[in-house]
């Protein structure tokens, strides 16, 4: 078994998510029901005891990281490389409707252009990666959870599993959802994956 066991989690759904609203860096809570996916995130996680606690800066990773891991919000670390990526002028936008270049964010990511304001996915992927050098420093025999958004979670696992760009979509993170990484050796590996949203309960 792997000497450290680090559990990525995506936030739980805002109202944003679900009206197919890009969120980017806009600070949106957790709606009713995304509260609910925090709280059966806990209990799914009630038996592992959590050395470290890391959360992007926005309160909706915040909190998510708070009722996951029941620490106080001043325990928790906060990693601005955590933050999800900005979409600038689209920010707040149905992503239905911005047409071929909102279109090819989620089928054609290698072509993907950033809106005025926005952040490309070769940014995202190089502050993730400092992120993640840091993990693979992580002392042996530690459970961490790592609270965060969409984009820089795919970004992570994209890196984590040595895959191109054209796949950064290959595992999507549903609200809640979590996948599980083994540091052993100073390598990761996925251990485990749960695409589907933690069911409220």
């Amino acid at each position: 078994m792997p000497a450290t066991e680090i559990y990525l989690i995506r936030h739980g759904q805002t109202d944003y998510n679900r009206q197919f609203r890009l969120q980017g860096r806009s600070d949106i809570p957790l709606n009713r029901l995304g509260l609910a996916q925090a709280r059966a995130a806990h209990e799914a996680l009630r038996g592992v005891h959590f050395d470290a606690v890391y959360a992007s800066p926005l309160r909706r990773a915040v909190d998510t990281a708070c009722i996951v891991s029941g620490w106080p919000e001043e325990k928790i670390e906060l990693d601005p490389r955590l933050i999800e990526i900005g979409f600038g002028i689209w920010e707040g936008s149905d992503f239905r409707t911005l047409g071929p270049a909102g279109t090819a964010f989620f089928e054609t990511p290698q072509n993907y252009t950033p809106p005025q304001g926005g952040e490309s996915l070769d940014s995202v992927l190089r502050r993730t990666g400092g992120f993640l050098d840091a993990l693979q420093q992580l002392p042996e025999d530690r459970h961490v959870l790592v609270a965060s958004h969409g984009a820089a979670l795919n970004a992570l696992y994209l890196q984590i599993k040595g895959l191109p760009l054209s796949l950064f979509w290959t595992h999507r993170f549903g609200n809640c959802s979590i996948v599980r990484l083994g540091l052993s050796g100073g390598r990761l590996s996925v251990l485990e994956e749960c695409p589907e949203p933690v069911a409220p309960a």
